[in-house]
């Protein structure tokens, strides 16, 4: 009997290692909880922030497995936290959400949105081959697998 409780505690830690550490990053609260809600029903790992300032902050002092962040949002963007994040941790992937077509963005206010519509499509996070931001972006709204998919695709890069 002892072994076995020994071995449930072995199993337990390494389902805990093995956690996907998500970062969520969206305006709309109610998005938020009920995306965290169903994460945690999956068994991951899920910080909340609610604007791009908060989350480059737990982006500096956290350790994250994916970024998941909203596009458009009071403050600094999506394009911007992303921007943020590359600099830090450049191996730390990122997925964009938005229920905006990428045309409804000022090209001058973000000049990512360029790089957007010049990249081949992607399926993973990471960078171009010229370096500028490449990831995956989920249209709002969204099925959670179609956002699970993507976590399981930027854990093989």
């Amino acid at each position: 009997m002892k072994s076995s409780g020994h071995s449930l505690i072995l199993h337990l830690e390494e389902h805990r290692a093995s956690m996907k550490r998500i970062l969520l990053v969206d305006d709309d609260f109610h998005l938020r909880r009920s995306l965290e809600i169903g994460l945690r029903g999956l068994g991951y790992s899920v910080t909340l922030a609610g604007d791009a300032i908060e989350a480059m902050h737990f982006v500096e002092h956290n350790v994250f497995d994916v970024v998941v962040t909203d596009v458009l949002m009071p403050g600094p963007t999506g394009f911007e936290l992303a921007e943020h994040v590359h600099a830090v941790k450049p191996n730390l992937p990122v997925i964009f959400m938005t229920a905006n077509d990428l045309e409804s963005y000022s090209q001058d206010r973000h000049p990512t949105v360029q790089a957007w519509r010049r990249r081949p499509e992607q399926t993973t996070p990471g960078r171009m081959g010229d370096g500028s931001l490449a990831a995956p972006l989920l249209m709002k709204p969204f099925v959670l697998s179609e956002l699970v998919n993507l976590f399981e695709l930027s854990a093989d890069r």
